[in-house]
């Protein structure tokens, strides 16, 4: 891509952590992947270097071209008049041609008072209606009308920001994620990963990989597919964390008690296993049979995407952003409250035949080339040289 950009041009990136997946990770190799552009963008994490994981995190992005990594140092409630006071000192000593954020949206909104440097926020998400009650969600929403700039991971997100969040659709564009095709190397196994799973070799896998909580639809895995495993000869494999999610009522168990309740319950307890976070994550998908996604809330989707370079058939829901992911694929989107149509589409993947399904899978891995962080990188340097334009002509 050619573009006019100042070689001076320098960018902050900000967001939480430099050690998570999802949105963090997609902003941190925004900086890297601007940084092979020539642009000088810098990461700053929200948080001290004192906290767990983060030195090593900063010093993988540094070998990998960042240029630098700064500290905004808000541990806890009394870190916040800090971090604001840091990063309006980094918008000063040098001179930062503009601010883009994740996580880190309200501090910077006070930060640049004052100052000529733009601010741009990427939404990645759109808080539920429960959690918009919150005092701090209710001062970020506040924050948002200083923003100079938006950009959202889908339509929905959009749409949604515009609907729940006032956000005019005139200052935000719609840039889709990006997948590390580079980091992604999965190998197929089958036996391997059935044998580390304890499962018989000739067993179908259906394979949920995320966090394990309620509103990605963890629970209605269970209720869908429980009386179906057997008769499929297969096995409902979710990988990831469990998140602990309490409920609204006094003395209510926490979400891995009632999920582990509900699967002690099902038709087929034996058939359904949590493994926690695994490293071989794109190894499990490889080898697995059908990737099932049934989340309630779901901005974009990256699994569908690392599953599709997986090779991996793709079940999920109507829901959020995966609409517009799935578009263009073989894969189509079934309705939450249909639990016959959900079945009905898994078992026509373990059932099809292996040259059609390879047929399939290819059609969807080539979709991949549009998902690159190349791609992603040049839509939101767009979006960075728009804002710098207006401004400047508005000076």
């Amino acid at each position: 891509m050619q573009t006019n950009t100042k070689p001076s041009l320098r960018v902050l990136i900000c967001v939480r952590r430099l050690d998570r997946g999802g949105a963090e990770m997609l902003e941190c190799r925004l900086a890297r992947e601007l940084s092979s552009m020539g642009i000088k963008a810098d990461l700053a994490c929200q948080y001290s270097p004192q906290m767990e994981g983060q030195q090593e995190a900063a010093a993988r992005w540094l070998d990998e071209g960042v240029p630098a990594v700064q500290w905004l140092k808000m541990d806890g409630i009394q870190g916040i008049a800090k971090s604001i006071g840091l990063l309006r000192h980094l918008m000063q000593q040098y001179d930062l041609t503009l601010t883009s954020t994740h996580g880190t949206d309200i501090a910077a909104s006070w930060a640049r008072m004052g100052t000529v440097s733009p601010h741009v926020v990427a939404l990645h998400g759109i808080p539920t209606d429960v959690t918009m009650k919150h005092l701090r969600l209710r001062v970020w929403k506040h924050s948002l009308k200083r923003v100079d700039q938006f950009y959202s991971i889908s339509d929905y997100i959009r749409q949604q920001a515009w609907k729940k969040l006032g956000v005019p659709l005139e200052r935000n564009q719609t840039i889709y994620n990006s997948i590390d095709l580079n980091r992604l190397h999965p190998i197929e196994d089958r036996v391997g990963i059935r044998k580390k799973l304890g499962l018989p070799g000739d067993s179908k896998v259906l394979i949920y990989v995320g966090r394990i909580m309620e509103s990605k639809g963890c629970g209605l895995l269970v209720n869908a597919l429980a009386s179906k495993l057997k008769e499929w000869n297969a096995y409902l494999v979710m990988v990831g964390p469990v998140y602990t999610e309490k409920g609204l009522e006094p003395g209510s168990l926490s979400y891995d008690m009632v999920l582990n309740q509900k699967i002690a319950y099902s038709p087929a307890p034996d058939r359904i296993k949590l493994t926690g976070w695994c490293d071989d994550v794109g190894s499990m998908m490889a080898s697995s049979d059908v990737l099932v996604h049934l989340s309630q809330h779901e901005g974009f989707g990256l699994i569908l995407l690392e599953a599709m370079a997986a090779g991996l058939p793709v079940v999920a829901s109507n829901v959020g952003g995966m609409p517009e992911v799935l578009n263009g694929t073989p894969y189509t989107p079934v309705p939450l409250d249909d639990y016959e149509a959900i079945q009905h589409e898994i078992q026509r993947w373990l059932s099809m035949d292996q040259p059609t399904l390879q047929r399939y899978t290819e059609q969807a891995k080539q979709r991949l080339d549009y998902y690159t962080d190349r791609r992603r990188a040049e839509d939101i340097l767009r979006v960075f040289e728009s804002v710098l334009s207006r401004r400047a002509r508005l000076s």
